[in-house]
């Protein structure tokens, strides 16, 4: 690559993104957010609330060099889905709908809705959407009334959140990977034949000691939303494109009570 288009180093802010940037080909690369809109009862409230969220991310950019401040600003995407249906729907509702959306993709994606081929897709954009809703939108209502009060802006940034969805697509094994499952299940068998249903009944009885406690987070609404800090979802964006990330960064600030996530 040419001095033009240096490599991004490591450690270095939003790498992942630079790195698909710097990468040939990757013009079709876009970085950010789906947001669904599930409220529609104040539109100058919701386009400062969006607003803002743009000017959150420009506060993150300001600190890099100006061609990478281009850019990124130039392949940040802040795509809204809004239409009545949506008005007050659940979590739930805005997570199921998005992963039935992202596993209906084509693999050669979609130019006109700046849907990228498979493998040039941002697994952050395409994983983890945003949804606002009055609650969201009141706590842009909660900054102004912070700033009047004490002046304090970056406390009253602290404020602001928006609501981010894990909908990450349920991992489905390889045919490979599932022959190799099925040879090594049938080697165990017949390397342990004579013991074979005592060992049975103890790994049945071990894997439901170490799924205790756990059985109901999957079926849990609430396991697969959390509030997060409008100032600092551009830094959301960079840990979760670390990957296994969303138990962590969740339970942190899950309990006693959801509160949003910032910078730490």
């Amino acid at each position: 690559m040419s001095s033009e288009n240096p490599y991004p180093p490591y450690g270095s802010s939003l790498r992942e993104a630079k790195y698909q940037l710097w990468m040939q080909e990757s013009e079709s690369y876009f970085w950010g957010f789906y947001v669904y809109r599930t409220t529609y009862d104040d539109q100058e409230l919701w386009e400062r609330y969006l607003n803002y969220i743009h000017q959150c991310i420009d506060n993150k950019l300001k600190f890099e060099s100006e061609f990478d401040r281009e850019r990124l600003k130039r392949h940040f995407r802040l795509t809204v889905i809004e239409e009545p249906t949506l008005a007050n729907a659940s979590t739930e509702h805005v997570r199921r709908r998005f992963m039935t959306w992202v596993s209906s993709l084509s693999p050669g994606g979609d130019s006109q809705q700046e849907v990228p081929p498979e493998d040039h897709r941002d697994p952050i954009r395409f994983s983890y959407p945003l949804y606002v809703d009055s609650e969201c939108l009141n706590s842009l209502l909660a900054y102004d009334e912070e700033l009047d009060k004490t002046g304090y802006e970056w406390k009253a940034h602290r404020l602001v959140f928006i609501k981010a969805i894990n909908a990450e697509q349920p991992q489905v094994p390889s045919s490979a990977e599932v022959e190799d499952d099925d040879a090594n299940e049938e080697a165990d068998e017949s390397e342990n034949n004579d013991d074979e249903d005592d060992e049975d009944e103890e790994d049945e009885e071990d894997e439901e000691d170490e799924n205790s406690g756990h059985e109901e987070v999957p079926d849990d609404p609430e396991f697969y939303w959390m509030l997060v800090t409008c100032r600092y979802l551009a830094v959301y964006w960079e840990i979760m494109g670390i990957g296994g990330q969303w138990e962590q960064q969740s339970s942190s600030f899950r309990k006693p009570q959801k509160r949003p996530w910032r910078e730490t």
